[in-house]
């Protein structure tokens, strides 16, 4: 089966095929996926500041049909969420066994923003359950992880730390905090492949 993956953007973003293309680390892990093997159709997302669960929920299966066997989402995609595109990856998460999954500045509450709050992903409760069930790998081993990576950073000045620390608990995942890096905005982040690797994240 062909391994694919696809990457929800934080909100804010250009829309359409190339709007992702200058945009922050997104073209870089492309790139870094494809040199590994991944199908993947790096796209900007429709409704870019509102972030619709409903629009971008269906916007990647959307761009999942045409990646691969164009399958829907399933256990040979790995699913990237930065900020509003990680609240995607949750409810994506909570509906379908997926590969894996990076997180990047999560957030499981609307935090009190109206503009979160419009986003439909925060109006019922998430089933972490159901999560670390569709992410972990079939095994005789009853402590096996999910194979959802988190990363955070201390200084993020969106997404408080507290925030991303009571997510991690919820979720039972593979966590790692940082300093300085903000809402992660820069070109490329190696840790994040260091740690995917690691972490069993990519597979062959």
């Amino acid at each position: 089966t062909q391994k694919r993956a696809v990457i929800i953007p934080g909100n804010g973003c250009d829309e359409g095929p190339d709007g992702l293309d200058d945009c922050m680390w997104y073209p870089w892990m492309a790139d870094s996926l494809r040199a590994l093997g991944y199908d993947i159709i790096l796209s900007g997302f429709p409704e870019p500041v509102r972030a619709t669960e409903s629009v971008w929920k269906a916007y990647v299966q959307k761009l999942l049909s045409q990646c691969g066997d164009g399958s829907p989402l399933g256990k040979d995609t790995l699913v990237i969420g930065h900020s509003s595109g990680a609240a995607c990856a949750l409810r994506l998460m909570e509906e379908h066994p997926i590969g894996a999954c990076l997180l990047v500045s999560a957030y499981d509450s609307d935090m009190g923003d109206s503009l979160e709050r419009e986003s439909g992903y925060f109006n019922r409760p998430f089933d972490f359950a159901a999560m670390r069930r569709n992410t972990t790998p079939t095994t005789e081993d009853s402590d096996a992880v999910p194979k959802i990576l988190q990363f955070h950073s201390r200084d993020d000045h969106l997404v408080p730390v507290e925030v991303a620390r009571g997510l991690k608990d919820k979720l039972q995942c593979h966590y790692v905090e940082m300093g300085g890096c903000g809402h992660f905005q820069d070109d490329d982040y190696e840790i994040f492949f260091t740690k995917m690797l690691e972490f069993g994240l990519l597979w062959k």
